[in-house]
């Protein structure tokens, strides 16, 4: 049995799982569902959380980091650490830029041709603008004037582009910092037409991307 990873295209918490086992070319069955299909979740795992990853026995496997440490386990060949090191500055900057720049993020995912798997009907788009919107407010606005969110984004990209350094996705290895911070970095891709990307940061995207075989939005 093939392990089937249930997901989300745009969800960043999916692209982790996919950060390790695209890197060691683990076969996985990419399964996304519809965002508004709840009881997908339910009748699987009896809530609704991705992602999940069902294991050659077919037992489920929930939360993002256990599954990321299962698959670099899985062949005996760990490309990652034993211990998760992101350091509380880095974590805090990953935050900062996913806070700062979701309300222009966000409200792009629906109609993305790459996110069709995750938002195939109105419902879906509907289920997700109606979630996100008690958090950043109405998507048409955000869509109109996103330039709040750009300044306050870009700012928090350039103190990034100077931590990319050794070991930040260093060669051909891989750090539990990179399955922390691309996933959210991945997503701004997104939103390239509308902000500038450092020369670092716009390299490090790119890099992870050969790497993993995950795809940018543009």
């Amino acid at each position: 049995m093939t392990m089937k990873l249930y997901l989300y295209q745009h969800c960043p918490f999916c692209i982790r799982p996919r950060i390790v086992a695209g890197f060691k070319k683990i076969p996985l069955e990419l399964i996304f569902l519809a965002n508004d299909d709840e009881k997908a979740h339910l009748d699987l795992i009896g809530k609704k959380q991705v992602p999940f990853l069902q294991k050659e026995n077919g037992n489920f496997l929930i939360e993002s980091l256990d599954i990321c440490q299962y698959l670099n386990n899985f062949d005996r060949k760990p490309i990652l650490s034993q211990e998760i090191v992101t350091t509380d500055t880095l974590i805090k900057l990953i935050s900062d830029i996913n806070n700062a720049s979701k309300s222009v993020v966000y409200p792009r995912f629906i109609n993305h041709p790459q996110n069709h798997q995750d938002f195939p009907t109105q419902s879906a788009k509907d289920y997700f603008e109606h979630k996100k919107e008690k958090y950043i407010g109405c998507f048409k606005a955000n869509l109109r004037f996103p330039q709040a969110s750009i300044d306050k984004t870009t700012p928090l990209l350039d103190v990034l582009n100077t931590f990319l350094t050794h070991p930040f996705a260093s060669g051909d290895q891989l750090s539990w910092d990179d399955i922390m911070l691309f996933p959210v970095l991945r997503n701004l891709t997104i939103i390239q037409d509308l902000i500038t990307i450092p020369s670092k940061v716009k390299h490090y995207i790119k890099n992870i991307c050969q790497l993993t075989g995950i795809q940018p939005y543009q």
